[in-house]
């Protein structure tokens, strides 16, 4: 009898041991009210990372990332995210990366800089990108530069093949996690490092890096629960083009649409909250000392449109705040005209975006 109870403790020993390392992180977060990470699947990345099979762990980031996002997609109710299997469900978009919960990043790269011995990661690319940056000469093309330093590019600047990559520890420093997509064993295809190399170096020092407190924060106040905190952190970190394009995803789930392209294509704008839009506006105004922002575009506007010219009106409007220009990333605010972001993009009426603006009094 004595042994069959030391055989029941073992048992449930064993059995806790299997349950608890799993339960705990999601029991944890709950609690916290945090999105969630990736959870158990996690366990899969660290035993490629483990056992150094940096391909398989190259992919299994993707696939993490990706459905990280995707759960914080079908978690809110304003983003209507789709159930399908179409292809495109699987990629990696500049809308995905900015859901992507930070503390999923932070555990993704944790195993990736723990197994590597500092060699790879999201951290380790962020560091570098930011290295380049302080280049004492300023490059010509620093996305292609920092591509080619990778590994990603060749320095012709033709594209490396995924197949060619040296999966081993001899790479490139920070080569890996490249997020490049292999679909059934074809030839990867760079589907979001194509268009857009460096947002995820962003995104990772957004999510890696801690913010120092505030002595008087702006409130994030909303009339329909939209969460500004990602807004605050990217426009506080002067990550100006990312803090555009989640503007515009805060502003079409103020608007109760699914996506920024499906509202501003439309041009009913009475429905947006003007508490929503008076927080977006001050979290403009306080992180670029009032250069940016919607009630500084709007005086631009004022002065700028000609009555019954609409077409006139936007071409002075734009020349005054640059929209012909663009910028990189990491770019002081002397350099940028001013008004100049957030930049909405969509085909909208700016004359009644910004009349909407005056009733809400900005």
């Amino acid at each position: 009898m004595k042994c069959l109870g030391l055989f029941a403790l073992g048992a449930i020993a064993l059995l806790a041991s299997i349950v608890i390392p799993w339960i705990y992180p999601q029991l944890l977060c709950r609690l916290n009210s945090q999105a969630c990470p990736i959870s158990y699947s996690i366990r899969r990345l660290e035993q490629f990372l483990q056992q150094q099979k940096w391909q398989a762990a190259d992919q299994e980031t993707y696939r993490l990332l990706v459905k990280a996002a995707q759960t914080v997609e079908q978690q809110s109710p304003s983003n209507g995210s789709r159930q399908g299997h179409d292809f495109k469900d699987r990629w990696l978009t500049p809308e995905r990366m900015l859901k992507v919960p930070c503390n999923s990043m932070q555990e993704i790269d944790r195993l990736w800089v723990q197994y590597s011995q500092d060699r790879f990661g999201l951290s380790v690319q962020q560091r570098l990108w930011a290295d380049l940056l302080n280049h004492p000469e300023p490059l010509y093309d620093p996305f292609k530069a920092m591509q080619i330093r990778l590994g990603w590019l060749k320095p012709n600047g033709s594209s490396v093949a995924y197949a060619q990559y040296p999966f081993s520890l001899d790479a490139p420093p920070g080569q890996y996690p490249s997020l490049t997509l292999v679909d059934n064993g074809q030839p990867g295809v760079m589907l979001t490092m194509r268009f857009n190399p460096i947002l995820l170096f962003h995104r990772a020092k957004v999510c890696l890096t801690d913010p120092a407190p505030e002595t008087h924060p702006v409130p994030l106040q909303s009339a329909r629960a939209v969460d500004y905190s990602r807004l605050k952190i990217l426009l506080k970190n002067q990550e100006w083009i990312l803090a555009g394009t989640e503007t515009e995803l805060k502003l079409a789930a103020a608007g109760g649409r699914q996506s920024a392209f499906d509202f501003f294509s439309l041009q009913d704008f009475a429905q947006l909250p003007c508490q929503d839009l008076q927080t977006v506006d001050r979290l403009w105004s306080r992180y670029s000392r009032g250069r940016f922002g919607l009630s500084i575009q709007r005086q631009i506007w004022d002065r700028m449109s000609i009555p019954g010219a609409p077409s006139s009106s936007q071409g002075k409007f734009a020349a005054v705040i640059g929209r012909d220009k663009t910028y990189a990333y990491d770019t002081s605010l002397s350099q940028v005209n001013v008004g100049h972001f957030p930049r909405l993009s969509g085909g909208f009426s700016r004359d009644r975006f910004f009349a909407r603006l005056q009733v809400c009094g900005l």
